[in-house]
């Protein structure tokens, strides 16, 4: 099966209906018997059988659904599936001439688990010597094809050593094959260092990163920023241990770009859980 097409367009629609499908829960089923109560009951439309199948696989991929190979192929629910499974997950930063920071990011979901009742998105910090950003968080979305959906809203909660936590609240809680959609935009003056030496003295490092985090299992993420151009060199670093350190110059390097480029972008499917940075060096002055 080709990487990446388990959950393009409408087979994320057939996944969030596999997951509300009852039967998987009391024990093994042929994908025939699971095609068949889909047809039953299915708004979308799904073409040949192969991407029918092409869906349940990648749910086995991801350790959603547990695969028993026994001439035909029965699927069940997997006990130890974790709570979502990111579908998308980007952000895109913007380096102004100012050295002023924008960023996107945008997120979607698949809840491998009803009852829950809230989501932590993400962390909106800053160091006492910057400005504070501007948050904007975009309307989330919760659709629910079986469920009829619910409410779902934002919940911002301050923390002492500068920044904001952004966490999603579910009333009722979230069932078992909705799909959460969700993005926020920041925006920082003066945010960048504006040459290597001043990154040096402002963090002890003539390396800049833009992070990003997979928390759960993902099918796609991508970061993508846009530097100055007379950056100095670029390059993509991951840390996918455990026990996460502070981002250093001795983290694992998994790429390096060219420079002049006017945009970085790093994207992959199915990645590790773990962080990756873009970072690059800024010009000598």
């Amino acid at each position: 099966m080709p990487v990446g097409v388990c959950f393009k367009g409408v087979r994320t629609l057939v996944a969030s209906y596999l997951l509300s499908d009852t039967s998987l829960e009391a024990g093994y089923v042929s994908a025939a018997k699971l095609r068949k109560n889909y047809l039953q009951r299915k708004r979308v439309k799904l073409g040949r059988v192969h991407e029918f199948n092409q869906v349940l696989e990648g749910l086995v991929l991801h350790g959603v659904l547990n695969a028993k190979r026994e001439g035909n192929t029965l699927y069940t629910l997997n006990p130890d599936r974790p709570d979502f499974l990111t579908l998308y997950l980007g952000k895109k930063v913007r380096v102004s001439p100012g050295y002023h920071r924008s960023m996107t990011l945008r997120a979607r979901l698949l809840a491998l688990r009803g009852g829950i009742g809230e989501y932590a998105t993400g962390t909106v910090s800053w160091v006492p010597w910057q400005y504070k950003p501007m948050v904007i968080m975009h309307e989330p979305k919760r659709i629910g094809l079986t469920s009829g959906g619910g409410g779902v809203r934002w919940e911002r909660s301050g923390f002492e050593n500068g920044g904001v936590l952004l966490n999603l609240v579910f009333d009722p809680p979230l069932h078992m094959g909705e799909i959460l959609e969700y993005g926020f935009y920041t925006w920082t003056r003066e945010h960048y260092a504006r040459s290597r030496a001043d990154a040096l003295k402002r963090f002890g490092d003539e390396w800049v990163r833009e992070g990003l985090e997979v928390r759960n299992e993902a099918e796609f993420v991508e970061l993508v920023v846009t530097p100055h151009r007379d950056y100095q060199s670029a390059r993509v670093e991951a840390d996918t241990q455990e026990r996460f350190t502070p981002p250093t110059g001795n983290m694992k390097i998994i790429r390096s770009f060219q420079t002049g480029q006017e945009k970085l972008v790093w994207s992959y499917h199915r990645p590790e859980r773990g962080r990756y940075f873009i970072a690059w060096v800024p010009p000598e002055q």
